[in-house]
């Protein structure tokens, strides 16, 4: 498996990582895929064909990337862990320190039980991967055991176990 721009993909495989970011995103969440998502940095995770999809905005001069769009085409496969870690080795490698990403609130009034499923989803995918924590470890130095570190979980509604071997 390998990381390459989408720019370098045939008009098939560009289908098919077109029709990935479709299937990952509800109508209301999705940008323009040709006029807009292109135009930023568009990754796809190929092995023969695509696999998932990332889509990044460098944020200005700061060393900082924000994730826009972040999916994979068959879930419970380990594909999202495989897009995570080229996409981290890839930005480590073009100098960048942060990627900045958000996730919708599963708490949010108003929207209906596949939708609450699909953000809980998304933020225990980011929890097993360890972007949860990854901030407080490899910026500041600080365990997960730490009381400020833990409060902040506490309080985003979160938690660490250690007897939760999935929570980085």
């Amino acid at each position: 498996m390998k990381l390459v721009a989408a720019s370098s993909l045939t008009e098939a495989e560009l289908a098919r990582a077109r029709q990935i970011y479709f299937d990952g995103f509800a109508p209301h969440l999705r940008a323009s895929f040709d006029d807009d998502l292109l135009a930023d940095t568009a990754l796809v995770l190929v092995d023969a064909k695509p696999l998932g999809l990332a889509v990044l905005r460098v944020l200005a001069d700061t060393g900082w990337v924000y994730l826009r769009y972040f999916t994979v085409g068959e879930k419970g496969r380990g594909l999202g862990a495989r897009l995570w870690t080229h996409l981290r080795d890839e930005m480590t490698v073009a100098g960048y320190t942060r990627i900045i990403y958000d996730v919708e609130d599963p708490a949010q009034p108003g929207i209906g039980p596949a939708a609450e499923l699909v953000r809980h989803r998304r933020i225990a995918f980011y929890q097993r991967i360890g972007a949860v924590l990854a901030v407080y470890e490899h910026r500041y130095g600080m365990a997960a055991t730490d009381p400020v570190v833990a409060e902040t979980l506490r309080l985003s509604g979160l938690s660490y176990s250690r007897a939760d071997p999935t929570f980085q």
